[in-house]
């Protein structure tokens, strides 16, 4: 009974800020007519706001004398307001003033398209930024704009625009404070500048985004521009990060020879970011994801070739899978640099793959999924990465797509019969694409949601087991054997919740599943592997730690949980 009799009460204040606008004389009426506005508020001061914001939108249409002329307010709260309002001013002319032709260009200014507008407070301040903007980018950064010769009759406004440029402004030096280990011709690549061109004020803005980039250094505080007569010196302030690394990962998943039995896996890896001050890369990682199988991978990117915006880059990997089959591949290419972490790579992928299954009485392959061949592609690559931080987000994204275009041959060996190569196209064309997403949403303070996915497609006429895509483990589909799935078609998503609990350390529980299609020779399968876990990744001062535990099932058959893989890492950054 008591809340019946204040639920009235309550609503009623709740929608007791109300607004009305009027004109004061006639001639107003449709110029206000014209304007939305909001017109219930909970509070009285944002009704109060709301009619200021009213006045400056009234300014805009020209109307630069309007005024409120009175106020009524209603004993149910309700506030009209009157506003006395006149002609709207017009622009007679606005003239180019001493506007270059060029300028005039840049900022897309016709003296026509205002004859007989109305005057447009707002516009003209666009215009007017622009313009500054335009003298700031070369070399101007003192540059001030007016208008001039301003006259006004009748509610006609002639006027023209007044440009004094300041002092012309070159670069002088960039000047390193803090971590020094970083080679000037890195930094005027980077920033887009060097000694001796004139200032440009995006450049200037855009200078903590461009280092935030680089990985291997952070700023410790926003850049200093210092003017000295026509020069200017631009004083960064870098800490060193440290991204190089040297890690190690043992895992343990079950035998599938032997019942309960667990085989060790394992992988090493060193990271050297910057060693000779360029901002190169030098990644080396060994891996042995299960039996007698064993992986060699090398990585090598030197940005700025010859202080240029192109670098190099090379990858090599060797894999050998127990006794089936080895693998080389190289993969030189030049990379286009936009900016410390994001490029165009154009490469070639110079694949071979070499059988060591024994033939059988009748000179026939064991196995004739697997068989000798070698490729050349054509790849073509665009890597983006906007994330906060690049060792444990909280947001942004990254983004890589690739595409590459070759030709296939299958090598005929000399102790098979010829006969078993008359179905099998020897030459062929081959195409391959792959796409890669993460985007990281902040949740609270100290928590994000990982949506990430990992796709594939590789297409060609008679495609080989000792070729194809391999999935699993620890940094892939989390709860498989490690590289124990092979396709060659793929689409993997993973959903991932993490806890921060330091800069490089959380928790997280995770889902990961995939669409998985092996085409090899003349057949063709598919499966839905889905697996999830949870994990920690904590920092000492010896090093991060990592630990994950995940379970998987393929094949529609369900969760064997001593089947588990459980992962542990270490990673020392310095």
């Amino acid at each position: 009974m008591l809340f019946e009799l204040w639920l009235p009460l309550f609503a009623q204040a709740q929608s007791s800020y109300t607004l009305e606008i009027k004109a004061s004389n006639k001639e107003g009426r449709k110029a206000i007519s014209n304007i939305r506005y909001t017109k219930r508020f909970p509070a009285d001061s944002l009704r109060q706001e709301e009619i200021d914001r009213f006045l400056v939108k009234l300014f805009a249409e020209g109307y630069i004398d309007a005024a409120v002329d009175s106020l009524h307010k209603a004993d149910d709260g309700k506030l009209t307001v009157y506003i006395d309002l006149n002609d709207a001013y017009e622009w007679e002319q606005l003239g180019k003033g001493n506007l270059s032709e060029t300028l005039i260009d840049e900022v897309n200014f016709r003296e026509r398209d205002y004859d007989g507008q109305n005057f447009n407070y707002m516009h003209l301040l666009e215009i007017e930024e622009k313009i500054i903007s335009y003298y700031e980018d070369h070399g101007y950064p003192f540059a001030s704009v007016r208008l001039d010769s301003v006259k006004i009759e009748n509610r006609k406004i002639r006027a023209a625009f007044r440009i004094e440029q300041g002092p012309l402004i070159s670069i002088d030096t960039i000047v390193i404070q803090g971590y020094q280990k970083i080679h000037p011709k890195y930094i005027y690549r980077l920033l887009g500048m060097r000694p001796r061109d004139y200032y440009n004020e995006s450049q200037i803005r855009e200078i903590s985004r461009q280092l935030s980039t680089m990985g291997f250094a952070v700023e410790t505080k926003p850049a200093q521009v210092s003017f000295l007569g026509n020069t200017a010196k631009i004083t960064l302030f870098l800490q060193k990060q440290e991204v190089n690394i040297f890690d190690g990962l043992i895992g343990f998943q079950p035998n599938s020879g032997v019942d309960n039995k667990l085989v060790l896996t394992g992988n090493l890896r060193l990271k050297l970011i910057n060693s000779f001050k360029r901002g190169e890369l030098i990644d080396i990682r060994w891996q042995a994801p299960q039996g007698a199988s064993q992986n060699l991978d090398l990585h090598f990117a030197y940005p700025y070739l010859l202080n240029s915006p192109i670098g190099v880059d090379y990858e090599f990997r060797l894999l050998k899978q127990d006794s089936s089959f080895i693998n080389i591949r190289n993969k030189p290419g030049l990379l286009f640099i936009i900016n410390g972490l994001e490029y165009v790579k154009v490469s070639g992928d110079f694949f071979s793959s070499q059988s060591l299954e024994t033939i059988d009485s009748n000179l026939l392959p064991v196995n004739s999924d697997i068989l000798d061949m070698k490729s050349q592609v054509l790849n073509l690559e665009l890597n983006f990465n906007r994330l906060d931080y690049q060792f444990n987000p909280r947001r942004g994204w990254t983004a890589k797509l690739s595409a590459g275009y070759g030709t296939k041959d299958i090598i005929q060996q000399h102790n098979i019969n010829d006969s078993f190569y008359d179905s099998i196209p020897l030459h062929s064309r081959q195409w391959n694409i792959a796409l890669e997403l993460q985007y990281f949403i902040p949740v609270f303070r100290r928590q994000t949601i990982l949506l990430a996915n990992k796709s594939a497609l590789m297409q060609g006429d008679y495609l080989l087991n000792n070729e194809l895509y391999r999935l699993g483990g620890f940094a892939g589909l989390r709860g498989f054997d490690e590289l124990s799935i092979y396709a060659s078609t793929y689409s993997m998503f993973t959903i991932e919740w993490r806890l921060l609990l330091e800069r490089n350390s959380y928790l997280n529980v995770f889902w990961n599943g995939a669409y998985v299609e092996r085409s090899q020779g003349n057949s063709i399968s598919y499966d839905q592997p889905m697996g999830f876990g949870a994990g920690i990744s904590f920092q000492t001062k010896a090093g991060v730690f990592t630990m994950a535990y995940a379970l998987g099932r393929q094949q529609g058959n369900p969760i064997q949980f001593n089947e588990a893989k459980i992962h542990f890492g270490y990673s020392a950054r310095f």
